[in-house]
């Protein structure tokens, strides 16, 4: 499922992710969807992507509301660091740890 939440901010929920890895293939491939120019006034527009992700132990249960706050505290810390990446965040954890990736770590 994807919704657009604000301006240029949208939340994709998806069901199954387990790791810190597994949706770091995610950010990789939404990115990689993002990455072409965007053709505008005869010119061809870059863009760049900041994405949070929250993921739950599928044993656990949590409401909706608290996963999309971490995905949203993960989105920010993103942009914080310098955008064009992402932050990943497991919830439901004693203490929830945030760690942040850089697309370019990737290339």
């Amino acid at each position: 499922l994807v919704a657009r939440l604000a301006g240029d901010e949208f939340v994709v929920i998806l069901e199954g992710m387990k790791s810190a890895e597994e949706c770091a293939v995610v950010a990789l491939k939404v990115n990689a969807a993002a990455r072409g120019a965007i053709p505008f006034e005869g010119q061809g527009l870059q863009v760049t992507t900041s994405i949070g992700l929250a993921y739950l132990d599928g044993s656990l249960r949590c409401a909706p509301e608290v996963l999309l706050r971490h995905a949203d505290e993960a989105l920010y810390r993103t942009k914080e660091s310098g955008r064009d990446g992402f932050t990943t965040v497991e919830v439901g954890v004693a203490q929830p740890e945030y760690s942040t990736s850089s697309f370019g770590d990737f290339l």
